[in-house]
């Protein structure tokens, strides 16, 4: 650790004065030589570990808010990057091995405080240090305009996305990497990769989401929880509370109420454990670790918010569909899981939305078959109906066309979703007008109407 000559640490006791909510707060230590706070990581129920910058290297410190640890990497930063996933920091070099361009892999174990070395033949240099590990340990790499994936150090994928990649990012979990471009955010999992409605200059990753860097909270798949604060290091969303910066203070909204937990640096990281908050903020140099205990938040939350009847009764917004019995009509071809979710503006119910084998989705492009499941007080349940997305992949293709002749020749045996879709025309009765006006479609000669008149 080389304690004596990298760092002088000093251990403060501060009591701040909190507005509101009688939160305790408590600067632990602050650590000298810190040029810049890369970021603040929850791996354990109140274990946490901060990266910062140095100068030339980087530098982990582990707290839990009686202790704590700081090891230096001995990885230089630069054009170098890093990744965190399920308590792992992964730090990448480019490097040379045998005459041949390859990256050089550091994965640090925050639990263990333990590091282990590789090296990715992969005659590919990293751009800029953007690079991003997900929950199954496969290593995703910026590389010119592609993202390219490796699994067991070998090229198992590459990602072309429609716009040039600058950021990516890990979630909280790791399920998912979020890939920030020029024009969009694009969530990259396992089976598929998909657009997320959200438009921002960086992604902070938290517990079941992200915000973004004007401090708007979001769910996993974009849906917006909360957009009150204009911190841009990790609010946070928690018990149905949401925390985030506003200026130079820590405040929690709950029930549109907003409550001002004490003072706290602008340029402040924040992230959130079992039972309290940390923060790291730089200040000349020195990076301040401070805790804020949340107990006195959640018994705020459970003793004196709470709502009405009349808050309590559920509802969703129909007003952008048109229902036909259980069917859902009125959805676009590509709506997302997430769009939808934001037209239907559920309040005090939950939405399941399930593909057309029945398998739950929370993220993707929906289409005709698939249902959404609104758990409320009046559960309901549609079957939703892309017209002219006969196969229901939630695009209108050739393939479609093909599924098309099988329903005018098979009208009868014909599922009642897939029959909805292929009467593109709206006129109740599946013939070759819809066929013309599916070819049309297809050949960019025409539209079609996913408004159907109600007395169809």
């Amino acid at each position: 650790m080389r304690a004596k000559s990298l760092f002088t640490a000093v251990v403060i006791i501060v009591c701040m004065v909190l507005c509101t909510v009688s939160s305790s707060s408590q600067t632990v230590c602050t650590i000298d030589e810190c040029k810049e706070i890369m970021g603040v990581y929850n791996y354990g129920d109140n274990d946490f570990a901060v990266l910062m910058d140095r100068g030339d290297r980087y530098c982990v410190v582990l707290t839990d808010g009686d202790s704590y640890t700081v090891s230096d990497t001995e990885i230089s930063t630069g054009n170098n990057g890093f990744s965190y996933t399920n308590g792992n920091f992964y730090f990448f070099e480019n490097t040379i091995e045998d005459d041949v361009a390859a990256i050089k892999i550091c994965r640090y174990d925050c639990k263990y405080n333990t590091k282990k070395y590789a090296v990715l033949n992969s005659d590919v240099n990293v751009l800029q240090g953007l690079c991003a590990v997900n929950n199954n340990g496969d290593v995703f790499i910026i590389d010119g305009r592609d993202v390219k994936v490796y699994s067991d150090y070998k090229l198992a994928d590459t990602i072309n996305v429609s716009s040039v990649p600058l950021v990516l990012v890990a979630s909280y979990s790791g399920e998912v990497i979020y890939c920030l471009t020029g024009s969009d955010i694009i969530a990259i999992t396992d089976s598929e990769y998909y657009t997320l409605p959200v438009q921002s200059e960086l992604v902070y990753s938290a517990k079941d989401g992200f915000s973004d860097s004007c401090g708007i909270v979001y769910n996993s798949d974009g849906t917006v929880l909360c957009d009150k604060f204009d911190g841009v290091h990790g609010s946070l969303a928690a018990n149905d509370c949401y925390f985030g910066l506003s200026g130079d203070r820590l405040v929690q909204i709950y029930n549109e109420k907003e409550t001002v937990l004490c003072e706290m640096s602008s340029s402040a990281y924040l992230c959130m454990g079992s039972d309290r908050f940390i923060s790291v903020a730089e200040n000349d140099g020195l990076a301040e670790i401070t805790f804020i205990s949340n107990e006195s938040v959640k018994n705020d939350v459970s003793s004196d918010n709470v709502y009405d009847n009349e808050e309590k009764s559920s509802s969703v917004n129909l007003e952008s569909f048109v229902v036909y019995g259980e069917m859902l009509c009125g959805i676009k071809p590509g709506t997302t899981i997430a769009q939808m979710k934001k037209l239907l503006e559920p309040k005090n119910c939950t939405l399941t939305f399930c593909s057309k084998d029945g398998t739950e989705k929370k993220s993707g492009v929906v289409g005709t078959g698939w249902t959404v499941e609104i758990d409320g007080d009046k559960p309901q349940k549609y079957t939703l109906i892309v017209y002219g997305d006969i196969i229901g992949e939630g695009s209108i293709n050739t393939n479609d066309r093909k599924e098309l002749m099988k329903n005018l020749l098979n009208n009868e045996t014909a599922e009642q979703a897939k029959k909805e879709a292929s009467d593109i025309n709206h006129d109740g009765k599946i013939d070759l007008i819809d066929v013309t006006c599916l070819n049309m479609y297809i050949n960019g000669e025409n539209v079609i109407s996913q408004m159907p008149k109600n007395d169809k």
